[in-house]
């Protein structure tokens, strides 16, 4: 099981939930930039976000063989 948006709460669930963390504030950022461009196109092209990061907890791990 895995989650998307790291809410606080995935890493206390038991077990405690992989997760993707996004940087949603750059991504909004770089949005409002890309659109300001359309109006204006002398406006500062908007910087880079953070890449999305794989935050492994306990609800995944390595593949096991089944046991019997």
């Amino acid at each position: 099981m895995a989650g998307f948006d790291d809410v606080p709460v995935a890493a206390f669930l038991a077990p405690a939930l992989t997760t993707v963390r996004l940087d949603f504030e750059g991504l909004g950022r770089t949005c409002f930039g890309l659109l300001h461009r359309l109006f204006d196109p002398a406006a500062p092209a908007p910087g880079p976000c953070d890449e999305p990061a794989l935050i492994v907890r306990e609800s995944t791990g390595p593949w096991r063989a089944a046991r019997g």
